[in-house]
Protein backbone atom coordinates (compact mmCIF):
# COMPACT_ATOMS: atom_id res chain seq x y z
CA UNK A 1 0.00 0.00 0.00
CA UNK A 2 0.94 3.25 -1.06
CA UNK A 3 1.65 6.60 1.55
CA UNK A 4 -0.35 9.36 1.29
CA UNK A 5 2.69 11.12 0.63
CA UNK A 6 3.66 8.92 -2.03
CA UNK A 7 0.65 9.41 -4.02
CA UNK A 8 0.58 13.36 -3.48
CA UNK A 9 4.19 13.02 -4.87
CA UNK A 10 2.96 10.89 -7.96
CA UNK A 11 0.43 13.48 -8.60
CA UNK A 12 2.79 16.13 -8.38
CA UNK A 13 5.05 14.84 -10.71
CA UNK A 14 2.28 13.59 -13.21
CA UNK A 15 1.41 17.65 -13.47
CA UNK A 16 4.97 18.46 -13.98
CA UNK A 17 5.15 16.08 -16.74
CA UNK A 18 2.02 17.75 -18.65
CA UNK A 19 3.18 21.31 -17.56
CA UNK A 20 6.55 20.65 -19.48
CA UNK A 21 4.91 18.53 -22.52
CA UNK A 22 2.51 22.31 -22.88
CA UNK A 23 5.49 24.51 -22.09
CA UNK A 24 7.40 22.42 -25.21
CA UNK A 25 4.73 22.15 -27.65
CA UNK A 26 3.87 26.31 -27.15
CA UNK A 27 7.90 26.94 -27.37
CA UNK A 28 7.75 24.63 -30.85
CA UNK A 29 4.76 26.27 -32.01
CA UNK A 30 6.41 29.88 -31.50
CA UNK A 31 9.91 28.41 -33.15
CA UNK A 32 7.87 26.71 -36.29
CA UNK A 33 6.05 30.49 -37.34
CA UNK A 34 9.09 32.38 -36.80
CA UNK A 35 11.22 30.16 -38.76
CA UNK A 36 8.50 28.89 -41.31
CA UNK A 37 10.08 27.09 -44.61
CA UNK A 38 7.73 27.81 -47.59
CA UNK A 39 8.21 25.69 -51.30
CA UNK A 40 8.37 28.35 -53.91
CA UNK A 41 5.40 27.63 -56.70
CA UNK A 42 6.40 27.97 -60.82
CA UNK A 43 5.77 31.35 -60.86
CA UNK A 44 7.48 32.48 -58.00
CA UNK A 45 10.73 30.76 -59.20
CA UNK A 46 10.36 32.30 -62.47
CA UNK A 47 9.65 35.77 -61.13
CA UNK A 48 12.67 35.44 -58.16
CA UNK A 49 15.53 33.96 -60.47
CA UNK A 50 14.88 36.38 -63.18
CA UNK A 51 17.78 38.71 -63.83
CA UNK A 52 19.17 38.07 -60.43
CA UNK A 53 22.02 37.71 -58.25
CA UNK A 54 22.60 34.83 -56.49
CA UNK A 55 25.14 34.23 -53.72
CA UNK A 56 25.38 30.94 -52.36
CA UNK A 57 26.79 28.46 -50.05
CA UNK A 58 27.30 25.09 -51.51
CA UNK A 59 25.97 22.11 -48.90
CA UNK A 60 26.79 19.25 -51.48
CA UNK A 61 30.12 20.45 -52.06
CA UNK A 62 31.48 21.69 -48.61
CA UNK A 63 33.33 24.76 -48.89
CA UNK A 64 31.92 25.87 -52.21
CA UNK A 65 30.96 28.91 -52.96
CA UNK A 66 29.12 30.23 -55.86
CA UNK A 67 27.75 33.61 -57.06
CA UNK A 68 24.96 32.87 -60.29
CA UNK A 69 24.20 35.70 -62.99
CA UNK A 70 20.00 34.24 -63.57
CA UNK A 71 18.96 35.96 -66.85
CA UNK A 72 15.31 36.57 -67.48
CA UNK A 73 16.36 35.13 -71.24
CA UNK A 74 16.59 31.48 -69.37
CA UNK A 75 20.78 31.38 -69.18
CA UNK A 76 22.83 31.73 -66.54
CA UNK A 77 26.40 32.21 -65.76
CA UNK A 78 28.15 30.22 -62.44
CA UNK A 79 31.40 31.59 -60.73
CA UNK A 80 32.38 28.82 -58.08
CA UNK A 81 34.88 28.96 -55.80
CA UNK A 82 37.16 27.45 -53.03
CA UNK A 83 40.61 27.07 -50.69
CA UNK A 84 42.09 25.23 -53.55
CA UNK A 85 39.91 25.12 -56.48
CA UNK A 86 37.65 27.63 -58.70
CA UNK A 87 35.55 26.91 -62.18
CA UNK A 88 32.75 28.47 -64.34
CA UNK A 89 29.73 26.80 -65.28
CA UNK A 90 26.98 27.82 -67.88
CA UNK A 91 23.44 26.83 -68.86
CA UNK A 92 20.24 27.42 -69.39
CA UNK A 93 17.46 27.32 -66.70
CA UNK A 94 13.77 27.41 -66.42
CA UNK A 95 10.59 27.17 -63.67
CA UNK A 96 8.38 24.54 -64.14
CA UNK A 97 6.27 22.20 -62.00
CA UNK A 98 6.98 23.87 -59.13
CA UNK A 99 10.76 23.36 -59.52
CA UNK A 100 13.78 25.04 -60.75
CA UNK A 101 15.36 23.30 -63.92
CA UNK A 102 19.20 23.91 -65.47
CA UNK A 103 20.91 22.42 -68.03
CA UNK A 104 24.41 23.13 -68.01
CA UNK A 105 25.87 23.82 -71.27
CA UNK A 106 29.30 23.90 -69.98
CA UNK A 107 31.53 22.48 -69.22
CA UNK A 108 29.30 19.14 -70.27
CA UNK A 109 28.69 17.41 -66.76
CA UNK A 110 29.89 14.01 -66.85
CA UNK A 111 27.28 12.71 -64.63
CA UNK A 112 23.30 13.26 -65.12
CA UNK A 113 23.69 14.98 -68.31
CA UNK A 114 20.02 16.60 -69.18
CA UNK A 115 17.51 19.08 -67.84
CA UNK A 116 17.99 18.83 -63.30
CA UNK A 117 15.09 20.21 -61.65
CA UNK A 118 14.97 20.88 -57.96
CA UNK A 119 12.34 22.82 -55.34
CA UNK A 120 13.08 25.96 -54.17
CA UNK A 121 12.55 26.78 -50.14
CA UNK A 122 12.07 29.95 -48.48
CA UNK A 123 13.32 29.91 -45.42
CA UNK A 124 13.65 32.65 -42.73
CA UNK A 125 15.17 35.76 -43.07
CA UNK A 126 15.59 35.94 -46.84
CA UNK A 127 16.84 32.63 -47.46
CA UNK A 128 16.20 30.29 -49.67
CA UNK A 129 17.24 26.46 -50.09
CA UNK A 130 17.50 24.57 -53.39
CA UNK A 131 17.18 21.08 -53.63
CA UNK A 132 18.82 18.15 -55.69
CA UNK A 133 16.42 16.03 -57.78
CA UNK A 134 16.05 13.19 -54.40
CA UNK A 135 15.18 16.52 -52.47
CA UNK A 136 18.83 16.44 -50.42
CA UNK A 137 20.06 19.97 -50.13
CA UNK A 138 21.89 21.40 -52.63
CA UNK A 139 22.90 24.97 -51.40
CA UNK A 140 21.65 28.16 -49.17
CA UNK A 141 21.20 31.52 -51.83
CA UNK A 142 20.61 35.04 -50.85
CA UNK A 143 19.22 36.55 -54.08
CA UNK A 144 19.12 40.46 -55.02
CA UNK A 145 18.24 42.28 -58.25
CA UNK A 146 21.09 41.98 -61.17
CA UNK A 147 22.28 45.53 -61.75
CA UNK A 148 21.56 47.02 -64.82
CA UNK A 149 25.02 46.94 -66.63
CA UNK A 150 24.88 43.16 -66.04
CA UNK A 151 21.81 42.76 -68.01
CA UNK A 152 21.88 41.85 -71.71
CA UNK A 153 21.24 44.13 -73.79
CA UNK A 154 18.31 43.58 -76.63
CA UNK A 155 19.48 44.33 -80.31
Amino acid sequence: MMSPRSITFQIQTGRLKCCLILCGFLISSLVRGQGEVRELNTEEIAVLFADAVDRAEVIDAVGVQAETLWYASGHFETRWWSSNREGRVTGRWIARDSKRCVLISEPLPASAPGWRCGKILRESGGVYRSLNPDDSTHGLHQLSALPAELKPSLP
